[in-house]
């Protein structure tokens, strides 16, 4: 019996991540000027990314690595074309907080400046498409199957020690953007393996659901407030902006700090285990 209810969990996995793909597949045959249309190829490769970390397949053919690379490659080149709306609405948190008017006014500086630099890329849909293609049709065939649940675990065990290594560093008064970035990547590649896991274990997926989500969420708040602080740092030097710059980039450090300060309940309620003892929940 048990090993029948083993069989149907795998199974159920495996179902999950062969939807993701037809999903993706699909959305690839669908007008590229739909609202939302490179968005959703982010979000479902980053899904498969999640994935691809949780069974970590080495072949003397196919190795998973090479194929995540692939995706990021994919993915970055259909990042550019949404810096635009991401910049406005990242420095609309700064404004939101600002106290005075001098510190709006040089958010509305530093936002035209960002701006200014930003260079519209064009997407040769036909490369795109095809080199994604490929990789979906190598990770149905190479990268969907697992023998057992114990497979699951060890990915599970590995995610969630990465996680916490990263956010030990992130949450410390060491913190760099470095470590937060990283943290706020492995708490999205969890996020991402429960809710395939969930679809055997619903329990185990739903006790983690809104704490995961909200972690994730602030934290994505927090990095990409972070990038544009990087990016205003590599901007060239006018010194009519100084004064503006730093007022911007002492906001950005002020909200990042009371972001990360906010969160670090969030994340104690999940990360409170051994990873041992968080993967044998299922």
């Amino acid at each position: 019996m048990k090993t029948n209810k083993s069989s149907d969990s795998v199974s159920m996995i495996q179902q999950s991540i062969i939807k993701t793909i037809d999903k993706l597949q699909c959305h690839l045959t669908k007008r590229e000027d739909e609202t939302g249309y490179i968005h959703r190829i982010r979000v479902y490769i980053k899904r498969l990314r999640g994935w691809l970390r949780l069974l970590h397949i080495h072949t003397e053919n196919v190795d998973w690595k090479i194929i995540d690379q692939n995706l990021i490659e994919v993915a970055k080149s259909l990042g550019g074309t949404r810096d635009d709306q991401v910049i406005s609405e990242t420095l609309f948190i700064l404004v939101n907080n600002a106290k005075t008017q001098k510190e709006i006014s040089a958010i509305a500086s530093m936002d035209e400046r960002l701006h200014m630099e930003l260079v519209p890329s064009s997407i040769d849909w036909k490369i795109i498409k095809n080199r994604l293609s490929e990789e979906l049709n190598t990770i149905k065939k190479v990268f969907v199957s697992f023998e057992s649940i114990r497979t699951i675990k060890k990915g599970l065990r590995h995610t969630y020690k990465r996680t916490i290594r990263h956010g030990e560093k992130a949450y410390s008064t060491q913190n760099t953007y470095d470590e937060l970035h990283k943290l706020r990547k492995w708490v999205k590649y969890l996020n991402y393996q429960l809710a395939y896991i969930g679809k055997a274990y619903p329990d185990f997926y739903i006790k983690y659901k809104h704490d995961i989500d909200k972690l994730g969420d602030v934290l994505g708040k927090a990095h990409d407030l972070a990038v544009i602080k990087e990016r205003l740092e590599l901007l060239p030097v006018r010194k009519k902006d100084t004064e503006d710059l730093e007022i911007v980039c002492d906001l950005i450090d002020k909200n990042i700090n009371l972001i990360m300060k906010n969160s670090s309940y969030t994340y104690k309620l999940i990360f409170n285990l051994s990873p041992k003892k968080f993967a044998d929940q299922i």
